[in-house]
């Protein structure tokens, strides 16, 4: 019995013990990117790019290859800090088998080297408007337009692409 137990309740004292974090942030990335339709005109899309380059510069395409570029473009640059090094955990677990048998487990981990660096990150919140040149086409094609995105910060570019919004 011992011998059966004594696996499951290693994996639970790992998986207690294991960091969820993810990137730092709380577990969720802090990358993001969204587009919508202005409440006040259903003609406008607005697009929020959360990522570590400015949006430089962005268009609507249509199905045809015309471009309408955006006629509004604001960011804000965020910097993000961690608050030092690894800190002790705590842990419990508890497993179970079908015979009815169960087991618990505590684990504390101690962080082996800390070298108690302080993580940086730059964000920028990039806001983005962009008119629809023909409502009637976006309406009956919308599914085929695209918005391109150029990121930049002089030194590093990327370009993006993302589904326009459906109409509303």
């Amino acid at each position: 019995m011992r011998q059966k137990l004594f696996p499951i309740l290693a994996m639970l004292l790992l998986a207690a013990c294991s960091n969820n974090g993810g990137s730092g942030y709380g577990g969720t990335s802090p990358y993001s990117t969204d587009a919508h339709f202005l409440a006040s005109d259903p003609t406008v899309i607005e697009v929020k790019v959360r990522d570590p380059l400015p949006v430089a510069r962005a268009v609507l395409v249509d199905p045809t290859g015309v471009e309408t570029a955006a006629y509004d473009i604001q960011r804000d640059r965020q910097v993000y800090h961690s608050n030092g090094g690894a800190r002790p955990t705590v842990g419990v677990g508890v497993g179970g088998g079908s015979s009815g048998n169960f087991g618990t487990g505590i684990g504390i981990g101690f962080p082996i080297y800390s070298g108690g660096s302080d993580y940086r990150a730059d964000i920028t919140e990039s806001t983005v408007k962009v008119k629809i040149s023909n409502p009637v086409l976006y309406r009956n094609s919308w599914q085929s337009w695209k918005l391109r995105v150029d990121l930049e910060d002089g030194a590093n570019k990327r370009t993006i692409e993302i589904v326009p919004p459906k109409p509303l």
